[in-house]
């Protein structure tokens, strides 16, 4: 509406009869709505509607204020005078209006209604969902007993509101109302034989039993002289009337008197709601708008012609069978189970009015993720079963926001492929540690809603795949509030070097302040990936309109984005099949063990498992190469090797400079063993007698003219000081450093390596990494 000031009134307890009224200022551009009155008696809202997410202004009659309530901002100067701010809150707003005594003198109300125009229906299918799960949950396990369930004077009014939203999620939902219409419309009929009094003169032609009546009923007359029965049967007399059989069709059958009683059930449920002292204003209307529909569906004809129900045909297949009334068997099996449960997380949803579309959105995704990932990996039924809990006499559904639940299973394919192991989880807790082998955060707590943890089967716990980097976490938070794929990946493609002034994050803290997500949900997942050790895969769940999973690289994992999961009541939920078609590629590339996602774990491990090497100030000024030119890639001292070697003499020394460095090869003491670090070598430090510990003789080696093997004959035609010992030689060709160049000028105390032989071994070749070597400086 147009109009920026509305006049509300302040109603008492009297009906039709207010106090006044508050006058209400939408403040900017701030949603505001009156509907009739018919029309939000249906709904169960109240006329007077505002959005949320925006801002109001109020004016009291001077004298009058309001009660402390979270989304009223009462003035200092004026007290009848304030804001009210609706934040994320969705559903109805009561007001209490008091005098200047602080006695009560009526309320304000106020229907808080969605950005989401489709929420209404969403949060009933959603609602309806959670129902129908929570209650199959209940009949497969061994708590569940069939017994009539009576409404519990004594509850308060939020365990009454929490079983009455689950069972009007069944009693008003469309396919409950529609199985309704098509038994009346089309019920099961009989044939019955019914027994039929008449005038013996119209009786017609008579089976048996109406000729055994002319020869022994009574109340008779008199046959007239000449009759043919008196000349040829002697029968002077007939009764007067004569009972005859006759068949009909009936829709007095038992399946139709049970659904007579379901709805009459539900119909005696409501009203002793609405009769309940202690039961809240907002739940009695909302039962009696209930209770009125039953009424005018009771009264249909097919109803009128159908007696009590005097036992429950449960074994009749047309009731388990038929269209129509196989849904009112099971919206009655339903709601004897579904009122027995308590929701202690349906207090967030649906308390005091409330209408939370935000918090039953994560609730329902859980259980549609259940559904998804119980389709590819194998689950004991025991794992779902923990859904229902027994409190003393209760029973009661565990799912609660923010309390952690854990359940575990296995992908074992027939093929033979890769086994794995999976944990689900919904609110888990990664709290920060800074042990790396630890399982949690590196910087803050963290708590997506669900997690789907990965590793390998031949792993017995999850803690021990943490240790050693071989579990993938992938996270999902569903977020409602999202509609549409350009809040949360979009932008204006403006760098910072085009002039982005930075104007996008401050309407993203504006945003968050306001409870409306955009971007900072995308940004929640880039946190989920850095801050919590082993995850590799973050992303919101949305009813929207466009899957978006972003790859980092080129494989599937890492990655973030976004999925559609909407709450649509068809066959197949919009979005499910993308979410369980991704979870499979997840887990078609963890039996991959050739993927880049695995090296790079590894490494990582690899690089993390150890303390990192800390070197002297003398080290640090030893410039090092930055690139690897024989192979191709950065210079990283902790995977770059030097040999360590061993001159015997000068002119042992002086024939090396000239010719190349001689490694004996063969199996003698001091022959060279070949390792990874030999091959790969780009350096080779010599050293004499008495130089171990001031080793300065450091070379590269030119590994164009290296890797060669030279025969005893060879050395000797190279005039090779003194006699060979060994029939073949590796030999390195040595290029010097110059000053200048990386390395000059280094001395190092290679007693201190770790590879390091004293006494008669200390000729040894032996290689070792310039990380190490770099530790030794002197």
């Amino acid at each position: 509406m147009s109009s920026k000031h509305k006049n509300i009134p302040i109603l008492t307890s009297v009906p039709g009869s207010t106090r006044g009224w508050m006058e209400l200022f939408c403040v900017g551009a701030a949603f505001y709505q009156e509907i009739d009155e018919a029309e939000a008696k249906s709904r169960g809202e109240a006329p007077h509607q505002i959005q949320e997410g925006c801002e109001y202004e109020y004016a009291l009659k001077d004298g009058l204020r309001f009660k402390e309530h979270r989304v009223v901002s009462c003035s200092m100067r004026n007290p009848s005078m304030g804001r009210i701010r609706p934040g994320n809150y969705v559903g109805r707003l009561s007001f209490t209006v008091l005098d200047e005594s602080g006695a009560e003198v009526g309320v304000v109300e106020l229907e808080s209604t969605s950005v989401k125009l489709d929420y209404r229906t969403d949060y009933q299918n959603m609602l309806t969902d959670i129902a129908e799960k929570s209650t199959e949950l209940l009949m497969s396990s061994d708590e569940y007993v069939l017994q009539h369930f009576e409404v519990d004077s004594t509850a308060s009014p939020e365990t009454l509101y929490e079983q009455f939203a689950f069972i009007k999620s069944l009693i008003a939902s469309e396919a409950f109302d529609a199985a309704v219409a098509r038994v009346c419309a089309s019920p099961i009929k009989a044939m019955r034989t019914i027994r039929e009094v008449r005038h013996m003169a119209s009786a017609g032609r008579l089976a048996r039993d109406g000729v055994r009546q002319i020869a022994s009923a009574v109340n008779r007359d008199s046959l007239p002289e000449g009759h043919y029965l008196r000349r040829c049967l002697r029968i002077d007399s007939v009764p007067h009337i004569i009972e005859h059989d006759m068949r009909e069709e009936t829709v007095d059958v038992a399946e139709n008197s049970f659904v007579k009683f379901v709805l009459e059930s539900f119909l005696m449920f409501l009203r002793d709601i609405s009769l309940l002292e202690n039961a809240s204003k907002t739940l009695k209307e909302e039962a009696e708008i209930l209770a009125e529909n039953l009424d005018y569906r009771l009264g249909d004809p097919l109803f009128r012609s159908v007696s009590n129900l005097d036992r429950l045909p449960l074994s009749s297949v047309a009731l388990q069978r038929r269209e129509g009334y196989r849904e009112i068997l099971r919206a009655w099996l339903m709601f004897e189970s579904a009122a027995k449960i308590a929701w202690r997380g349906g207090e967030n949803v649906y308390r005091g009015g409330k209408r939370d579309v935000a918090v039953l959105y994560e609730y329902w995704a859980f259980f549609k993720l259940i559904e998804i990932i119980s389709r590819i990996f194998d689950f004991e039924e025991k794992e779902f079963e923990k859904l229902i809990t027994r409190k003393k006499n209760n029973l009661e559904l565990s799912l609660i926001q923010g309390q952690t639940m854990k359940f575990e299973g296995r992908y074992a394919p027939s093929d033979g492929s890769r086994k794995l192991k999976v944990q689900f989880t919904y609110n888990k807790t990664f709290k920060y540690k800074e042990n790396l082998e630890c399982q949690g955060s590196w910087t803050v707590d963290m708590r997506p809603d669900y997690t789907l943890s990965l590793w390998p089967d031949a792993i017995e716990k999850i803690q021990d795949a943490e240790k050693i980097d071989a579990v993938v976490h992938v996270h999902f938070d569903a977020k409602y509030k999202i509609d549409k794929f350009i809040e949360i990946f979009d932008s204006d493609g403006k760098s910072e070097d085009e002039g982005d002034d930075g104007n996008d994050l401050t309407d993203l803290k504006d945003d968050e302040a306001r409870g409306v997500y955009k971007r900072g949900d995308l940004l929640k997942m880039h946190a989920y990936n850095d801050a919590i050790r082993r995850t590799y895969g973050s992303y919101v769940l949305y009813p929207g309109d466009k899957d978006d999973p972003k790859r980092r690289y080129r494989e599937i994992l890492p990655g973030i984005g976004a999925f559609v999961l909407k709450p649509e009541k068809t066959d197949d939920v919009a979005g499910a099949n993308k979410i369980e078609e991704f979870i499979r590629n997840v887990v078609s590339s963890l039996q991959d063990r050739l993927t880049q996602r695995e090296r790079m774990a590894n490494y990582g491990h690899h690089v993390h498992k150890e303390a990192p090497h800390s070197v002297s100030g003398l080290a640090r000024k030893i410039e090092l190469p930055e690139y690897n030119e024989s192979m191709l890639r950065p210079f990283i001292p902790s995977e770059e090797y030097v040999i360590v070697g061993y001159f015997k003499n000068v002119a042992h020394l002086e024939w090396i400079l000239k010719n190349a460095y001689n490694f004996r090869l063969g199996r003698s003491r001091g022959s060279l063993v070949i390792t990874p670090g030999m091959t790969t070598a780009q350096y080779l430090l010599l050293h004499g007698a008495g130089e171990a510990k001031k080793a300065f003789r450091l070379f590269k080696i030119d590994r164009t003219q290296s890797g060669v093997v030279w025969s005893k004959s060879d050395l000797i035609a190279k005039k090779y000081p003194g006699t060979p010992s060994s029939e073949h030689y590796m030999m390195f060709k040595l290029l010097e450093i110059k000053e200048g160049e990386p390395f000059y000028g280094g001395v190092y105390d290679i007693t201190n390596l770790s590879n390091y032989k004293s006494l008669k071994s200390s000729a040894m070749p032996f290689d070792t990494t310039i990380t190490e070597l770099l530790s030794c400086v002197c």
